[in-house]
């Protein structure tokens, strides 16, 4: 079950909670998120983009994705728009693989980027992620928590 108040002051948002309940984990989160700007055409390539890398992953995996990527916009970092991070040289796998190219749109990615956008980051931060099954862990990065398949690290 995923829950997430948020409560909108003088054109600000406030996530006021969230909790997500998976094999009796809760984690409760509460911070104040600047409103985002971006594009119409950015939101439909990150929901695209997290349907590709979510695949069959739960839910809350989803918005975990869609957060890093949101987390490394406001990281000086990274580069500073949805498609220049996205399109990195190998890193994301579904753009490696193109396999980003055959996903279909569907609800599950458009409400994980609308929440990720709205605040909600299971992250804590994080701007990077792997699957341990499949990839090795990158040295630069401290792991953070395991969220489904993926370990995410800042």
């Amino acid at each position: 079950m995923l829950k997430l108040l948020i409560t909108l002051l003088a054109g600000t948002i406030f996530l006021v909670g969230f909790s997500y309940n998976q094999n009796h984990k809760t984690e409760e989160i509460s911070s104040l998120i600047e409103p985002k700007s971006l594009s119409n055409k950015e939101i439909k390539f990150l929901e695209l983009f997290v349907n590709a890398e979510g695949k069959s992953e739960p839910y809350i995996v989803k918005v975990a994705i869609a957060s890093v990527i949101l987390n490394r916009l406001k990281d000086s970092n990274f580069p500073k728009s949805v498609d220049a991070i996205i399109f990195q040289p190998g890193e994301f796998s579904s753009i490696n693989n193109g396999k980003i190219w055959s996903i279909m749109l569907d609800d599950s990615g458009r409400r994980a980027v609308a929440d990720a956008i709205s605040g909600a980051d299971p992250t804590e931060g994080s701007v990077f992620y792997y699957n341990p099954h499949t990839a090795k862990k990158p040295n630069k990065y401290t792991p953070v928590k395991q969220i489904g398949s993926y370990i995410f690290c800042k």
